[in-house]
């Protein structure tokens, strides 16, 4: 009989595989579903199109949890409205609820805050842009259809593969220091290692909640993380700019109180961590 349990990850980018090839070599069922299978990936792949239904008739009705990390092909609202909410809504009509737990992977993009405020899974949520808006519908949609549901909001991710900052001090940027500009991040790593923690957590009978804020201990300044790559770089630090005293736009302080209280200790606790390993595994020139 197997007593291995169940895994479904609806998406697999970076974090689904980082997240698949973890839970798979610690004695996990892992089903991938991807639009194009990868070859050779370390656990089983499906090929789904969660707009296709006579794909999803492929897939199992006893799963015990279900990961939710597809993302959109576009930055466009339709396609937003597409993969968080009509393909949502697909695969929840398509299979049974898992029996264990839905992890719906979110951002915290939903919050507003925008004059350097601490958020956490309290604040209030009138997000001002399109991506915020459809990603608050597709929480409530998961969290009023399949109640054993937990929302992670993740803050900005980075890590392998993700270059822009690096790229735009290589490139000479200007950054703005007053008033300063909070930023808040979250390396890949730690995203599937966030996941993996709260499947095992729910397994050990822990009550998982509702709604967690996914974001490292730093929620440093735009100008200090620049700074800091700079130096990594061997450059000079960005020159500055200054503005008015009008808000910026996404400037606000994600707390990560409520995920440590859980239990769950970071690999990457600031960007510091993250970038030095980063920039090491940059080509040497």
């Amino acid at each position: 009989m197997n007593d291995r349990k169940k895994v479904l990850l609806v998406g697999c980018g970076d974090i689904g595989a980082v997240l698949g090839e973890y839970l798979a070599n610690n004695n996990f069922d892992v089903t991938g579903l991807r639009r194009t299978p990868v070859e050779d990936a370390p656990f089983k792949m499906l090929a789904v199109d969660l707009f296709a239904p006579d794909t999803l008739s492929q897939l199992d009705n006893d799963y015990d949890f279900i990961v939710y990390t597809a993302t959109p092909s576009q930055m466009t609202a339709q396609a937003y409205e597409a993969i968080y909410v009509q393909g949502l809504q697909n695969l929840m009509a398509a299979i049974a609820p898992p029996k264990e737990r839905l992890l719906l992977v979110s951002s915290s993009g939903v919050y507003h805050q925008s004059k350097g405020e601490w958020v956490d899974e309290q604040s209030a949520t009138q997000p001002q842009r399109f991506t915020g808006e459809v990603l608050l519908r597709s929480e409530q949609l998961a969290l009023e259809t399949w109640p054993n549901t937990t929302v992670v909001r993740f803050s900005g991710i980075y890590g392998p593969g993700r270059f822009r900052l690096i790229n735009k001090v290589q490139q000479g940027c200007r950054v703005t220091e007053t008033p300063p500009k909070y930023t808040n991040r979250i390396h890949r790593d730690d995203c599937a290692g966030l996941l993996a923690f709260m499947i095992e957590q729910q397994l050990q009978g822990v009550a998982l909640d509702s709604i967690y804020i996914g974001s490292d201990h730093d929620p440093a300044t735009e100008a200090e993380v620049l700074d800091y790559i700079a130096s990594l770089l061997g450059l000079p630090a960005p020159e500055r700019e200054t503005v008015g005293n009008e808000p910026v736009n996404q400037n606000k302080r994600c707390s990560n109180q409520k995920v440590l209280d859980l239990g769950y200790r970071f690999k990457f606790p600031t960007y510091k961590e993250g970038y030095r390993e980063l920039v090491d595994s940059l080509p040497k020139s």
